[in-house]
């Protein structure tokens, strides 16, 4: 992580860069490491891999191919 800052606050960092509250939010990861700072953070975590890599307490999906906008808006709507 770049400049100094936690992964957490890199996080926060970029939403408030495009003037978007961290709470509103989703963050897509594929390392156990970034889930963790997504959920530190305040936004809403969705995972690309497998729930025991990942943790089975968020959103998942196998590969990028299922990240479509539709996907993400019934993420939104069951977990924010």
């Amino acid at each position: 992580h770049g400049y100094g800052l936690t992964p957490e606050l890199a996080e926060i960092a970029a939403a408030q860069g495009v003037g978007v509250d961290i709470r509103d939010c989703i963050g897509i990861e594929d390392a156990a490491a970034g889930i963790t700072a997504i959920k530190a953070a305040g936004a809403l975590p969705v995972g690309v891999g497998k729930a025991e890599d990942l943790g089975s307490d968020i959103a998942l999906v196998p590969d990028t191919a299922h990240l479509t906008l539709a996907y993400l808006d019934e993420v939104w709507a069951a977990l924010h």
